[in-house]
C-alpha cells in the first residue's frame, strides 16, 4: 500500500512488522556470533593476558566510533517529529522514506562492535572473553537506544495515519 507524505507517495516494501523483524535479526546476530565462537573455539584458554597490540586498539576504537555514530544517528534522525505526513490537525511524523534508510544505517552501525569483537576473538583465539564486551555494546545500543526510538516512531506514525502501516 502506498504511503502518502508531503511530496508524493512511496510504495514501502518494509512495514512496521518488517522493521521489527530486521531489528530482531540485528539483535539476534549479536548472540549468533557468540554461539559461533563457542562452537569454533571450544575450550580454548588463551595463555596469559590478552594481547594488547595495534589490532585490539584499532578494533576497540572502530567499535567505539561505530557505537557513538549509531547513537548519534538514532538521536538526531530517528525521531517521530519531522515533515508532516498527516492531515492538518494531526501530529507531524517523519515520513517512512526518511526514517527507514536512516534506521537501517543505525542498525548497521550498532552491529559493528559485535563484528569487531568477533574478529578479535578469532584472531587472538580469546573466545568469548574477547567477544562479550563488544557484543554487549552492540546489544545495549540496539536495545536501549534504537529499539525505544523505533517503537516511538511507529507508534506516532500509527497515531497520525493508521493507513500508512499497510
Amino acid at each position: 500500500m502506498p504511503v502518502s507524505f508531503a511530496g508524493g507517495e512511496w510504495n514501502s516494501p518494509i512495514t512496521e512488522r518488517g522493521w521489527w523483524v530486521t531489528f530482531g535479526a540485528a539483535a539476534a546476530a549479536v548472540f549468533f556470533y557468540g554461539f559461533v565462537l563457542r562452537a569454533m573455539l571450544p575450550g580454548v584458554q588463551p595463555a596469559g593476558p590478552a594481547p594488547s597490540g595495534p589490532l585490539r586498539l584499532g578494533l576497540t576504537a572502530l567499535a567505539a566510533l561505530a557505537a557513538v555514530a549509531a547513537v548519534a544517528v538514532s538521536r538526531s534522525r530517528l525521531r517521530p517529529r519531522g515533515p508532516a505526513v498527516a492531515e492538518p490537525g494531526q501530529a507531524p511524523v517523519r515520513p517512512a522514506p526518511s526514517f527507514q534508510p536512516l534506521g537501517m544505517a543505525a542498525l548497521a552501525l550498532a552491529g559493528v562492535p559485535a563484528v569487531c569483537g568477533f574478529v578479535l576473538a578469532i584472531v587472538t583465539r580469546g573466545g568469548l572473553r574477547d567477544y562479550v564486551p563488544f557484543g554487549a555494546i552492540s546489544l545495549f545500543v540496539l536495545v536501549l537506544e534504537i529499539g525505544p526510538r523505533s517503537f516511538r516512531y511507529w507508534q506516532s506514525l500509527r497515531a497520525a495515519d493508521p493507513r500508512a502501516l499497510g
